[in-house]
Parts: C-alpha cells; sequence; structure tokens
C-alpha cells in the first residue's frame, strides 16, 4: 500500500532537493483506488505518470526511472491539473482539458523537483514533489534521449510484460483494482 501520493524507486542522494531533467516514458492507467476519508468512501481512478531521469549524478541505471501517482481529476486544486500546467507552461482551460490526453505527455521533457524520503522500510527514495517546465531556449532536441521506451500501460488492453516490470506499489494497486479484476475475469471468460 502507498503510503503517500508518490510512488519512488529506490535511490541513495543525499541531497535535501534536487532538480532534474527528465523525460516522461510512461503513463500507467492503475484502475479506481479505493479509501475512506472519514468514514466515506472514496473512489478515485489513478494514474501514474513515469520518468526517467536524465542527468546521471551517482544513479544506478536500474534506478532512472521516478513515478508519481495522481487522482484523475481536473478542478483548480488538483495535483494532476497543477503539474500539468506548470509543465507545459501554460493554464488549461476546460476546452483543453476535454481534449488532453495523459498519453501525450510521453516523450516530453521537463525538470523534476525530487525529494529525498524514507520509505516504511527505512531506504532512502526520491519523491517527485513538482513539475517544471525546461528552462526557456532549451531545445528538447539537443537532450539526451531516454534509455526506456515510451509505455503506456491501460487495464482494458492488460501488457503483462509491462505490469511485471513496474514497482511493486504499483503493480498492488493495478492488480487491486475493480477494473483490473474485471478484466482478468472477461480473459479468463474469453479463454473457455
Amino acid at each position: 500500500m502507498l503510503t503517500t501520493r508518490s510512488c519512488w524507486e529506490v535511490v541513495d542522494k543525499g541531497v535535501a532537493m534536487s532538480y532534474e531533467l527528465a523525460c516522461c516514458v510512461q503513463v500507467i492507467d492503475a484502475g479506481t483506488k479505493n479509501t475512506v476519508n472519514f468514514g466515506d468512501q472514496i473512489n478515485d481512478r489513478q494514474i501514474f505518470i513515469g520518468w526517467e531521469i536524465l542527468v546521471d549524478q551517482g544513479i544506478s541505471s536500474d534506478s532512472r526511472n521516478v513515478y508519481k501517482s495522481y487522482d484523475v481529476k481536473w478542478s483548480e486544486t488538483s495535483e494532476l491539473r497543477k503539474d500539468v500546467q506548470s509543465w507545459l507552461g501554460d493554464e488549461l482551460t476546460d476546452e483543453r482539458i476535454r481534449r488532453f490526453a495523459p498519453k501525450s505527455l510521453l516523450g516530453k521533457y521537463c525538470n523534476l523537483e525530487l525529494v529525498p524520503l524514507s520509505n516504511d522500510d527505512g531506504a532512502k527514495i526520491l519523491a517527485v514533489k513538482g513539475v517544471a517546465p525546461l528552462p526557456i531556449g532549451i531545445d528538447p532536441a539537443t537532450l539526451p534521449k531516454p534509455v526506456s521506451s515510451f509505455r503506456i500501460f491501460t487495464i482494458s488492453e492488460t501488457d503483462m510484460e509491462l505490469l511485471e516490470s513496474l514497482p511493486v506499489e504499483i503493480k498492488n494497486q493495478i492488480k487491486n483494482s475493480p477494473e483490473y479484476a474485471w478484466a482478468q475475469k472477461v480473459s479468463n471468460d474469453d479463454c473457455e
């Protein structure tokens, strides 16, 4: 179970906060997360956005990806709206939100604000605190290309190879969603 709104790969950086050049390499449909808040059952659809950190500052090649979970909500105060607006550098109008597809973020560069935390096991991890655009004048064509391929995970078309490659917290959240249970039932029914 995730204890905060971000999910991280284990990284030992030993800094208070950093801004890292990154590229969006994954958009993951995590299904509906059921939580209880002050006695009320809340069912929020969630996605994870995954970035590959492109400037290696002691990060092993296995730990270049960081993730942040978002409730799929577009209210003025939602984290998804705040981060996407900051990342793209302009306001999301209602019309633009209606047309917006998270997969359009794949391949887009940004600066991630990362903060070190400790997970439940005491391991040092990096959490995505914020997403900022590239500085003015930086041409994305001149930046290093990510090693990871661009991947989209949707529960309705489950890519088991991608699912198994995800961090355990994300994989477990997907597998515990009602959409995943339904997709597995439909898949099993089709095999009979």
